[in-house]
């Protein structure tokens, strides 16, 4: 470990970050605490110029050897990341109302950096930060690795980003902390069709169902046209829904109620950190870390449907010219009917869901059993008709040649 980074000393290793790159505490020259990220030199080469309360203040930038080290600002409070899986493992929710309010905060914050000329790309439930007073910091302007799950459209397919690509992020986060279901469990489900949050959750106002199905539009051009915009959506919808009073205050009890040792150990640390003492153990960044947030509850018919899809596109990369021509919807009915253990379709599969299992007491004579009896009866003599031809002109062969 770092005795010193440039003017600052180095206290303890406070967490480890994305791609391994520490992060530590460290003593500023005046005895308060500051925070210090290792970044590589090609990830961050000058300081942010966006000032703003919910942007977490970036203090300098100081090189060492080949790294190049983040002082910021000191956060007493948790991860928005954190603080879902604590509500997950303590079956709780935040208030639809406080949620827009946290939400519209972090909007705030994106708005300021985007006036200054720069974009965020990372935005996700890690890079949103919840001191234990009540306020909210987006972190990592500019400089995170994106989490894939987190990406916009445009970003996955290596597109032009503009404004509108930090909405759909911000709106991704909204989407979780209000149903406390993760959009996107693996990048594969990138492209699917995002059911409505309200479809999640009971009681969903229909105000924030609006607001993420306009923030999550996969055209950019469909979004708030900024995130100023999706800022002030949130604030009308978070004063309709919410009566608590302070907003900064009802996030404040919530933490403490949620996190009170952990509070308690921080600011412990923090005192023995002013006063010069041996520190001990730090407190850990991360919490709740066996959580794992449940993906999105799928229609059934949904999922079978991206199944089926996924499973076509992984035969077609494999298929010939030949195959192609083979191919046709009187062949398709064919291979439904005579082999059972082909993948059929989300609607077939929804038919044979609603039909009892067959009894003793079935009637044989039902239009579904008729038809394919009928179909089946239909296949049987064309084979024989073939045969037959093929017979019929072998015979014809011999008689020729022995006649």
């Amino acid at each position: 470990m770092l005795e010193w980074i440039g003017q600052y000393q180095v206290v303890g290793l406070l967490a480890i970050g994305g791609e391994g790159r520490e992060v530590w505490l460290a003593k500023s020259p005046s005895g308060g605490p500051v925070a210090i990220k290792q970044r590589p030199r090609t990830a961050a080469r000058s300081l942010s110029l966006a000032r703003h309360p919910n942007l977490v203040e970036v203090i300098e930038l100081v090189p060492v050897g080949d790294e190049l080290y983040t002082v910021m600002e000191y956060l007493d409070g948790e991860n928005l990341a954190g603080l879902i899986r604590r509500l997950i493992k303590r079956r709780e929710r935040i208030s639809f109302g406080l949620a827009a309010h946290m939400i519209a905060e972090i909007c705030d914050g994106l708005h300021a950096a985007h006036l200054a000329g720069e974009l965020h790309r990372a935005v996700s439930p890690q890079a949103v930060f919840i001191t234990y007073g009540g306020e909210l910091k987006l972190l990592d302007l500019g400089v995170a690795i994106a989490d894939p799950l987190y990406r916009s459209p445009e970003q996955d397919g290596d597109r032009p980003l503009g404004r509108q690509s930090d909405v759909y992020s911000a709106g991704l986060v909204l989407y979780e902390l209000t149903t406390l279901r993760r959009v996107f469990g693996t990048p594969r489900e990138l492209d699917m069709t995002i059911p409505p949050p309200s479809s999640q959750t009971e009681s969903y106002p229909p105000q924030l169902d609006a607001i993420c199905a306009q923030a999550l539009a996969r055209d950019p051009e469909e979004r708030f046209s900024n995130a100023a915009a999706m800022r002030d959506a949130l604030l009308v919808t978070a004063g309709t829904l919410d009566s608590s009073g302070d907003p900064s205050q009802a996030i404040a009890s919530k933490l403490m109620r949620l996190f009170g040792d952990r509070i308690a150990a921080k600011r412990q640390l923090l005192d023995r950190v002013r006063a010069g003492q041996p520190l001990g153990d730090l407190v850990a960044t991360e919490v709740d870390e066996e959580i794992e947030v449940p993906g999105l509850q799928i229609d059934r018919d949904d999922r079978d449907d991206r199944d089926d899809r996924d499973d076509r596109d992984d035969r077609d990369a494999g298929a010939t010219i030949e195959d192609a021509e083979l191919r046709g919807p009187e062949l398709a009915q064919i291979a439904r009917v005579s082999v059972t253990d082909e993948p059929v379709t989300g609607q077939r599969r929804s038919r044979q869901r609603s039909q009892p299992a067959p009894t003793a007491d079935a009637n044989p004579t039902s239009p579904d059993s008729a038809a394919v009896t009928a179909h089946g009866f239909r296949w049987g003599v064309l084979v024989l008709f073939v045969l037959a031809l093929a017979l019929g002109g072998a015979a014809g062969a011999y008689l020729r040649l022995y006649a």
